[in-house]
C-alpha cells in the first residue's frame, strides 16, 4: 500500500519571484499609502496574499479598521496581491457571519470588464486572443457609453455621485453613491441591471425581441363606409433625441443603416442584408433600390413607414442588430450584488502590477493604463521570460524571448512576474 500523496511545492526560482513581488508591492505602500475609502470604520476589507504553495493563493476578509495607520502598516508588511473592501456599509464590518455585520446600504457598482466584451469573446473563441491594449481601448469605449448613455444620461447622475477607478486589469468601475440609491435591494439592482443591458421581453415562444414595446400604429385615415370601413394606419418609433431606449434603438437603427447600407459598398451592403434571417436576396435588391439618405432622415424623425420592403426589412435590423447594438454592458451580478468586495483605489493590481487609478469622467478620454497606472520604476531587473512577448510600460516597450535572462526595467519585471511569465533574477 502506497503512503500518503506529497504536494510538491514550488520550485524555487518561483518562490524567490513571489517573495519579490511582495517585497515590491509592500515598498510601494509604504512609500504611497492609498488613500481611506469614505465611512472606512463602515467597511469589511479583505486581501489576496501571495502564495507559497501551489494552488489558489490565500483570501482574507471580515477585516474592519478603526484607524488609517493598522491598515496602512498592514499593507506595507504583508505587500498583498490584491486589496479591497466592501461596496456595503454595516454596523460592525468586522463580524465573520455576513448576518452580524448589519448591513445599512451600499454603493451601487458597474463593472466593465474585457472578458464581458462580445468582441473579446468571439476572438478568444476563434482562437485568436484580443491583444490587451486592444481589449482596453475597445472596454473604455464601451465604459464611456454606459457612463454618458445611461448614469448620466437614462438615470439623469450628477458626476459627483459617480466614482470612476482604472480596475488595474481590463476593465473600469462606476461607484454610484447618490445617497437615494444606497438602499436599493438586489431586486431593484436587478431592474437597473435589465435596464441596461436592454432585457427585451420576446415574442411569445420565441427568442425574437418584441418591437411592440418600440414600434407604435398610429391611425391616420379610414378606408370605405359602414361595416366595410377600414381604418389605415402608420407606424412610429421614437425621434432620435427622445430620452430613454426609445430614442437610444431609433439612433442605433439610424447609425446601423448609415454604416451597413448608405455608406457601405453595395456588394458589402447586400451580402449584410442576406445573411440576416427573414430577408433574401429579392427583398434585399429592393430595399437597396428605395432606400436613401431622405428616408434615413424620416426614420431619424420617428417614421418607420417607408413603404412594405423598407419597413420589413427595418424590423428585422431592429431586432437582429439594432437592439444588440444599442444594448449597455455590465458584469451583472456585480451591479446586483448589496454585499460585493471591489479593488480599493490606489492598490496595486496583482496580475499587472498596475494601479487602481482614480478618474473623471474628463480625465477617462486621455487616460491611458499603460502610461498613467504604471506604478513601478524603470530601473533594471534581471528576468527570464518564459514566452516571447511585448508591452509597452511607461512609454518604453521591451521585447523578450523565451528563456533568454536579461534585464528589464523594474515595472515591466513586476507585469511579467505578476501574470506568471516569468522569474526576476539570473538563470
Amino acid at each position: 500500500m502506497s503512503g500518503p500523496a506529497v504536494q510538491e511545492g514550488l520550485p524555487p526560482a518561483v518562490l524567490a519571484t513571489i517573495d519579490w513581488l511582495k517585497g515590491r508591492f509592500g515598498a510601494y505602500y509604504k512609500a504611497r499609502p492609498p488613500p481611506m475609502p469614505d465611512r472606512f470604520t463602515r467597511r469589511e476589507f479583505g486581501f489576496i496574499l501571495w502564495p507559497d504553495r501551489p494552488g489558489p493563493p490565500p483570501f482574507v476578509r471580515h477585516r474592519a479598521y478603526a484607524d488609517a495607520a493598522r491598515f496602512h502598516n498592514y499593507l506595507a508588511w504583508k505587500g498583498p496581491h490584491s486589496v479591497y473592501y466592501s461596496t456595503a456599509y454595516y454596523r460592525r464590518p468586522g463580524e465573520l457571519k455576513m448576518a452580524d455585520k448589519q448591513w445599512l446600504g451600499a454603493e451601487l457598482i458597474f463593472d466593465l470588464d474585457a472578458d464581458h466584451l462580445p468582441e473579446a469573446e468571439a476572438a478568444k473563441a476563434e482562437g485568436a486572443a484580443m491583444p490587451i491594449e486592444e481589449q482596453l481601448r475597445r472596454v473604455k469605449g464601451h465604459f464611456k457609453r454606459l457612463l454618458d448613455d445611461f448614469l448620466f444620461g437614462d438615470f439623469g447622475l450628477d458626476e459627483k455621485d459617480v466614482w470612476i477607478t482604472f480596475s488595474g486589469g481590463r476593465g473600469y468601475h462606476a461607484h454610484v453613491v447618490d445617497p437615494r440609491l444606497l438602499g436599493l435591494d438586489a431586486r431593484a439592482r436587478r431592474e437597473i441591471v435589465d435596464h441596461v443591458t436592454g432585457k427585451v421581453p420576446a415574442e411569445r415562444g420565441t427568442d425574437t425581441p418584441d418591437l411592440d414595446f418600440f414600434i407604435r400604429k398610429e391611425a391616420v385615415a379610414v378606408d370605405g363606409r359602414g361595416r366595410f370601413a377600414k381604418t389605415l394606419t402608420t407606424e412610429r418609433i421614437a425621434p432620435m433625441d427622445a430620452p430613454g431606449w426609445a430614442g437610444r434603438l431609433t439612433r442605433s437603427l439610424v447609425e446601423t443603416l448609415r454604416t451597413r447600407v448608405l455608406e457601405a459598398d453595395p456588394a458589402a451592403a447586400r451580402a449584410w442584408l442576406t445573411s440576416m434571417e427573414g430577408i433574401g436576396d429579392k427583398s434585399a435588391e429592393a430595399f437597396l433600390d428605395d432606400f436613401d439618405e431622405a428616408r434615413l432622415r424620416r426614420i431619424g424623425q420617428g417614421f418607420l413607414e417607408q413603404g412594405k420592403v423598407v419597413k420589413r426589412v427595418c424590423h428585422h435590423i431592429l431586432a437582429q442588430h439594432a437592439i444588440p447594438f444599442a444594448k449597455g454592458e455590465t458584469d451583472e451580478p456585480v451591479t446586483a450584488d448589496v454585499k460585493r468586495l471591489i479593488r480599493l483605489p490606489g492598490s496595486l493590481h496583482g496580475k499587472s502590477g498596475l494601479r487602481v487609478v482614480t478618474l473623471t469622467r474628463d480625465t477617462l478620454d486621455g487616460f491611458d493604463p499603460f502610461r498613467d497606472a504604471v506604478a513601478f520604476s524603470l530601473d533594471p531587473v534581471d528576468f527570464v521570460p518564459r514566452a516571447d512577448d511585448e508591452v509597452r510600460l511607461a512609454g518604453e516597450t521591451v521585447r523578450v524571448r523565451a528563456g533568454e535572462a536579461m534585464e528589464v526595467p523594474e515595472a515591466h519585471a513586476v507585469w511579467w512576474c505578476s501574470r506568471r511569465s516569468g522569474t526576476v533574477g539570473p538563470q
